[in-house]
């Protein structure tokens, strides 16, 4: 454990130091990584989904805010849509423009949720994203994680109908957008995950915000429980099947995963609690201090003794 803590100090004092270049090394490699990905999944567009446009635009975004990242994203997946098709490049565009509406308003400090959620979607891990947003943020980014979901699901069903919406054959053009707005909304997949990650999110949130011991090892285990009955009570109503096993191994990850995160972020020690009480001219102050877990480096110094020191000592 000790190493473990001189890892997570050492590695603290490497980010203090230079974060003016890690942090825009960390963007540029989340960008590249979304973009990669919407080229993969979709790649209409030849010119666009060249790596080398990737790397370029993954380029800029490391220097700016990662709220670009999400407006570049959204750029990218329309472009893709109008070469196949003018009808679904409209929709996303609609879709976008919700989302955006939604995401600023009421969340968008907690953007990384809207670019995670996807990602996770894609890799078969996305029972992560919700313990972990209730540990480091709010409530409110269950807004976010919602939209990232909508983008998952939005995506798949376009790919996964591209030969009706290149091809609509006969179909008038309002019929057309009403089928695929009613096979959009129709999909009450979206509901379950939205409904289950946001009830963990608010669940972790408040649980881990308690002022009492353990509270983060306590929001991680009943976050876990949470969204599986969640997930499998939210399916049941919906009429959506659900992989039990599949939870079961994401949910175990998720709490892998948040118990690192707990270790960087909240590692205290419960043994050395120390209860304050102070007072000013209006209140009486009762404080519980919990103090960090800290190990610091020792500092070992080698002393050479020669031959000649020694020999010249025992003549003294």
């Amino acid at each position: 454990m000790a190493e473990l803590l001189l890892i997570k100090d050492r590695l603290k004092i490497i980010y203090g130091r230079y974060e003016i270049f890690i942090t825009p090394v960390l963007k540029f490699i989340l960008a590249l990584i979304t973009y990669l990905v919407i080229n993969k999944k979709l790649g209409y567009m030849e010119n666009l989904a060249n790596p080398v446009f990737a790397i370029m635009m993954a380029l800029v975004n490391a220097f700016l805010p990662v709220n670009i990242i999400i407006l570049f994203a959204a750029v990218m997946i329309c472009l893709h849509l109008y070469r196949m098709s003018l009808i679904a490049a409209a929709i996303a565009v609609l879709f976008f423009v919700i989302l955006f509406l939604i995401f600023l308003r009421f969340s968008a400090d907690s953007a990384v949720a809207v670019i995670f959620a996807p990602l996770l979607f894609v890799c078969h891990i996305p029972y992560v994203l919700p313990i972990c947003l209730g540990l480091v943020s709010n409530p409110l980014s269950a807004l976010s994680a919602a939209c990232g979901i909508g983008v998952y699901f939005f995506l798949s069903y376009m790919t996964a109908n591209e030969a009706a919406i290149q091809n609509p054959g006969d179909v008038q053009l309002a019929d057309q957008v009403r089928s695929i707005v009613s096979g959009l909304v129709s999909d009450k997949t979206v509901l379950v995950y939205v409904i289950a990650f946001a009830v963990t999110i608010v669940v972790v949130y408040i649980i881990r915000r308690l002022a009492v011991n353990y509270a983060w090892y306590i929001a991680i285990a009943a976050g876990a429980v949470v969204e599986i009955i969640t997930m499998l009570f939210a399916g049941a109503a919906f009429n959506v099947k659900i992989s039990v096993p599949s939870v079961l191994l994401g949910v175990l990850l998720a709490i892998i995963i948040a118990l690192i995160l707990q270790f960087f972020l909240f590692s205290v020690d419960y043994t050395r609690t120390e209860y304050v009480q102070f007072e000013d001219e209006e209140y009486y102050y009762h404080v519980k201090a919990v103090p960090k877990l800290m190990v610091s480096a020792t500092d070992k110094q080698v002393k050479r003794i020669s031959r000649a020191r020694v020999r010249s000592h025992d003549r003294d």
